[in-house]
C-alpha cells in the first residue's frame, strides 16, 4: 500500500512540473527584450537582432536559458516575474 502511495505521489508531481509557459518581458527585461516559453524545454528570445529559439531548464526556482552561440543566463522566479542581476544591472521579465 505504501509503495503505491509513493507511486502516486510521484506521477502527481511530475505532472505538476511542465515547465513554463507564456511571455515574459516588459522595459527591465533588457538584453532579452521578450521570451516566449512553450512548456517543453523551448523558449523562443526576441532582442535586437531578432527571435532565435532557445532552450531552458529549471531547477527550483532558477531557469537556465541556453541560447545558440554560447549564450544564456539564469533567472530567477519570483512570482510573476523573473528576475536576474547582469553587471549590477537589475533584470525583471514580467509576465505579459
Amino acid at each position: 500500500m505504501f509503495r503505491l502511495l509513493v507511486v502516486i505521489g510521484a506521477v502527481s508531481l511530475a505532472g505538476c512540473s511542465s515547465g513554463l509557459s507564456g511571455e515574459y518581458g516588459g522595459d527591465n527585461c533588457f538584453p532579452y527584450g521578450k521570451l516566449t516559453f512553450k512548456g517543453d524545454g523551448k523558449v523562443y528570445v526576441q532582442g535586437l537582432t531578432g527571435e532565435v529559439l532557445a532552450h531552458y531548464e529549471i531547477d527550483g526556482d532558477k531557469v537556465a536559458l541556453t541560447i545558440p552561440g554560447g549564450h544564456g543566463g539564469v533567472l530567477t522566479i519570483k512570482g510573476d516575474s523573473l528576475v536576474s542581476d547582469l553587471m549590477g544591472k537589475k533584470i525583471e521579465c514580467k509576465k505579459m
